[in-house]
């Protein structure tokens, strides 16, 4: 009996060995860290193989897409977990490369005089996807080169429909054929055909689930129809097997990413703001429906909820503005709260925001609201303060008025006033004005007055200055001038005014008149026959006189002593002195010279015309000679170098005056 309950304690105690063992066991494996690698350079297959071999469950790991122009499609761009770090609380995010972007923005060069082939090479180096070329008939450019594209802007996305014009010469034949069965046809056998027959191919792309990738699954023409060379057609090219899509609204992002998986496809995800899908449940998905090819990228949009909107009450609208402008930005602009603004006069700082309005009614927390909804908010601006016209006040009794309203006092002017005493308010700004707001005013300066007697003897110019001034702030008077002439004065001062109500009468001095001296006797005042002398213009003018010797004034025209404006005009005649006994005129004998020899005139024929010239010219060169070519139709049988006349025509190896003049003709053949 002791020996059985011995057996039993060791059974007992064996066993809660075995189950302590189990524990640790667990506990140990519990706590092993899983340490996240480096996926540099790794593929998404490498992830998937460590997430298996660590068995890691589908809540612990998330995939995002993203387009890459540097890592190839399906390789690893980025990790949230840094390499060497251990796995814990935080989802582990894997930012895989999608591929280069289809929509990538590349600048098309300028492909003049670039063949079709040429091209074409630069488009799929460039990975554009929806590029076209038509064959258009062009009188300029050689067959096969380049004509023309359908955008404007060079810079376009790599998936843009791009329609490449080539020239097909200066005519482009219409010529029947008949539509091929393109079935069988890869695209470059497509593309062939095309090019040889200058027909503008349009490829489209489709999902199928019997038709294999590459293949042709229809053609518009059909198979067998007529076709015109340098017409346009239209293959659709299966994309391979396509996959169902379907709507996933208000589903969640674990039910959509399971099913991207099982179907081989990709997917990105965009939170936004929505007033009907729970937040973190998917609003909408593209395409949602028809077929899609396996490797294609599905979109997302996850609902965020409501928009949270603050409460700004009390603070200022520059930093309401700010926030609105923040918020508005924020899961891909999806917020688009709208703002109203009400001005209201308060005694808070300009710009304070007295009250917050969602749907009619104030709010003081935070309210969560749909998207697209207008905000209202009443804005502090200053209490408006009336000002009315102080005209007549004095200008210290004004100052108080302002002061008390709570305002200050702007720009002071004065001007003259026939009917206010000086000091007395004449005007001022009126209306309504905020707090602080300056206020403008013109204070009089009582009645003009002026006393004309000081300026006796002072110059004219200075008391118009004084009294324009004085007119530029009301003084109203005018002021004219009557120049005459005053030993006394001197030119331009005052001899004497008058004042007629406001206006002004002054006569100006001009100056002494100049009294005419006795030039008759004397030698002339002038040098040359004008100057400017003794305070007059005088013109000199000579005759012969046999009483007066030379340059003696003989007579002027204005009598000495006579007292005459300055610079008058007077006239002095001078003497010659006699006039002298006339030159007999001497009897001029012409000079006479030999003409030579013109018989027969072809003495002087040349080789060429100007070589005809260069004889006629040496021959007279004693006489004065004419040259007249004869060419064209005076010209008809092209004679060059030859001499037609000579005139005069008879005289001929005879002496005769210097001056007379030849006519000769020659005929130009060239």
């Amino acid at each position: 009996m002791k020996n059985k309950k011995t057996l039993a304690l060791i059974i007992l105690a064996s066993s809660l060995i075995v189950i302590v063992g189990i524990l640790l066991t667990f506990m140990l494996l519990s706590n092993k860290k899983i340490v996240v690698p480096d996926f540099s350079d790794k593929t998404i297959d490498d992830v998937e193989t460590w997430i298996s071999e660590n068995k890691l469950e589908e809540s612990a790991y998330d995939y995002i897409y993203e387009y890459n122009e540097e890592i190839e499609d399906d390789y690893i761009i980025s990790q949230s977990i840094n390499p060497g770090e251990a796995l814990k609380d935080e989802k582990l995010i894997i930012t895989v490369s999608d591929g280069k972007d289809p929509d990538y923005i590349v600048l098309i060069p300028d492909f003049n005089n670039k063949t079709h082939v040429e091209i074409e090479e630069w488009f799929i180096e460039n990975l554009f996807t929806n590029y076209e070329f038509e064959y258009v008939q062009s009188d300029t450019i050689e067959k096969e080169k380049f004509v023309s594209l359908n955008v404007t802007d060079n810079n376009q996305a790599r998936s843009a429909l791009i329609l490449v014009s080539i020239s097909y010469g200066k005519e482009v034949p219409k010529v029947e054929i008949d539509m091929p069965d393109l079935k069988d046809y890869t695209k470059t056998n497509i593309q062939a055909w095309a090019k040889t027959n200058a027909i503008t191919m349009t490829f489209k792309t489709q999902a199928s689930n019997t038709i294999p990738e590459g293949k042709v699954i229809s053609q518009n023409p059909t198979a067998g129809s007529k076709i015109l060379t340098g017409s346009k057609a239209t293959v659709t090219l299966s994309s391979g097997k396509g996959i169902s899509a379907i709507s996933f609204s208000g589903k969640t992002k674990e039910v959509a990413e399971a099913w991207i998986k099982e179907n081989g496809l990709k997917s990105t995800y965009t939170d936004v703001y929505d007033g009907k899908i729970q937040s973190g449940l998917i609003i909408s998905n593209s395409p949602s429906s028809g077929a899609i090819a396996q490797g294609s990228s599905v979109s997302f949009n996850i609902s965020k909820g409501l928009v949270p909107v603050d409460n700004y009450t009390n603070k200022s609208k520059t930093e309401f503005d700010a926030y609105i402008s923040k918020l508005n930005a924020s899961y891909n602009k999806s917020a688009k709260i709208g703002v109203t603004v009400n001005n209201e006069e308060s005694n808070l700082a300009e710009g304070t925001i007295i009250s917050q309005i969602i749907a009619g009614k104030s709010i003081s927390t935070t309210t969560m609201v749909a998207p697209g909804t207008t905000i209202t908010i009443k804005i502090a601006v200053p209490k408006k303060i009336s000002v009315v016209s102080k005209a007549g006040s004095s200008e210290n009794d004004f100052k108080t008025y302002i002061t008390n309203l709570g305002l200050t006092l702007g720009s002071k002017s004065e001007r003259y006033d026939d009917n206010k005493s000086s000091g007395i308010i004449i005007s001022n700004d009126v209306g309504t004005y905020s707090l602080k707001a300056s206020i403008n005013y013109v204070v009089s300066k009582g009645k003009y007055t002026v006393d004309l007697n000081s300026y006796v003897n002072k110059s004219y110019s200075e008391l118009a200055n004084q009294i324009n001034n004085a007119n530029a702030i009301g003084a109203g008077y005018s002021i004219s001038k009557n120049e005459q002439y005053s030993d006394n004065i001197s030119s331009g001062n005052i001899i004497s005014c008058s004042l007629n109500g406001k206006a002004i009468s002054c006569n100006v001095s001009k100056g002494p008149q100049v009294t005419v001296k006795n030039y008759v006797g004397i030698y002339k005042p002038c040098i040359v026959n004008y100057c400017e002398v003794d305070g007059l213009k005088i013109t000199q003018q000579s005759i012969y006189n046999d009483t007066y010797e030379t340059g003696i004034v003989i007579y002027q025209s204005i009598d000495a002593n006579t007292k005459v404006d300055p610079q008058t005009a007077i006239t002095l005649t001078i003497s010659l002195g006699k006039k002298p006994e006339p030159t007999p005129t001497p009897t001029t004998i012409p000079a006479m010279c030999k003409v030579p020899t013109y018989k027969p005139l072809s003495i002087f024929n040349g080789q060429t015309y100007d070589q005809a010239v260069s004889n006629v010219t040496y021959a007279f060169s004693d006489f004065h000679i004419e040259i007249i070519k004869v060419e064209g139709d005076d010209n008809p049988d092209a004679f060059n170098g030859v001499i037609k006349s000579i005139t005069p025509s008879d005289l001929s190896d005879q002496t005769i005056d210097c001056l007379t003049k030849f006519k000769i003709e020659i005929y130009s053949g060239q």
